[in-house]
């Protein structure tokens, strides 16, 4: 985890910075700055569900099957508490670009919501891209990728609404996309806005639900 936060700070040490002075008239820095709390955003998301994935090919989740409770209670309970980890990441971004942005509460809560409720939403579909993967090296990989790809395929630098009607579609299909536009929006209007917000929760449930019960069945082969 140190790692990332060590890049992230570099980048919103100079990068900004730099933008600033040069395109002081247009505000430049401050379009790119949403775009790094995005991608912490998306960063922060996607740590938490590698974390719960490896746990899992460890066999270290053994221990959790002897609690008395179902199976599924302790594995889906186990999960929303991992979930919290990326939010460190998430929130260490957001500080560095206090600074540029200034204070929002509504800019804070986004970025805790978009983090948590995408990294449910990530769990998901790395968990049914890896869902045959056994090695620790190659989950590693599967994960790695997956959430790069995610970040490319999000809409960071410019809102949903630039994109023709089937690809906005595909597009919010991503997990990480609506988080994306919940953040930019409450950056910009500095509220939270309740479609995006919903539509957010909808996808990503879906995608969680997906692989949950991959990892489940997985377990329950094993």
């Amino acid at each position: 985890m140190l790692s990332p936060m060590l890049s992230w700070a570099i980048a919103m040490l100079i990068t900004p910075l730099g933008l600033k002075l040069y395109g002081s008239s247009i505000g430049l820095e401050k379009v790119v700055v949403t775009g790094m709390i995005i991608q912490g955003t998306i960063s922060g998301a996607a740590i938490a569900p590698f974390y719960f994935l490896v746990e899992i090919s460890l066999e270290s989740v053994d221990k959790l099957m002897q609690v008395p409770l179902p199976r599924w209670v302790v594995l889906l309970y186990r999960l929303l508490v991992s979930a919290a980890a990326g939010l460190f990441v998430s929130l260490f971004v957001w500080l560095l670009a206090l600074p540029y942005l200034g204070f929002s509460l509504a800019s804070l809560l986004s970025v805790v919501i978009a983090s948590y409720v995408a990294s449910l939403g990530i769990f998901g579909l790395v968990s049914l891209a890896g869902y045959k993967v056994k090695n620790i090296q190659r989950l590693s990989i599967v994960a790695t990728l997956s959430s790069a790809a995610l970040s490319y395929l999000s809409p960071l630098y410019f809102p949903l609404e630039v994109l023709p009607g089937y690809l906005r579609v595909a597009v919010m299909l991503n997990p990480p996309s609506l988080a994306v536009e919940l953040v930019r929006r409450a950056i910009i209007s500095g509220v939270l806005d309740a479609g995006t917000f919903a539509l957010m929760l909808l996808v990503n449930l879906a995608w969680f639900l997906a692989g949950f019960v991959a990892v489940v069945n997985k377990l329950d082969n094993r």
